[in-house]
């Protein structure tokens, strides 16, 4: 998919995003964003798609899992240089 593709589903899905990364919040993982759940998604789940139905990733989206998100989210660290691994932890969960 494309990124204008991927912009026009973002702009369908947002809400389900957005509940996805409340309920991360409120099972203690308190700084997961709306954002880490869409690049999730974008870089794993459907990084080869070539096309995608919107039930898809509605049922994507409520199915992503806590280790999931947790592995993206070490995955984003260590791409990132310095990054200090259990700083991340300390800061996603309480």
């Amino acid at each position: 998919m494309s990124d204008k593709e991927f912009d026009n589903l973002y702009q369908q899905v947002q809400f389900a995003v957005e509940c996805k990364a409340q309920e991360f919040r409120q099972n203690g993982y308190r700084d997961v964003s709306s954002n880490d759940v869409w690049g999730c998604l974008t870089t794993v789940y459907w990084r080869h798609k070539p096309t995608l139905m919107l039930h898809q990733a509605v049922s994507d989206i409520f199915g992503l899992s806590q280790k999931e998100i947790i592995d993206y989210l070490q995955l984003q660290t260590f791409k990132q240089p310095k990054a200090n691994l259990s700083d991340v932890f300390a800061q996603i969960i309480e």
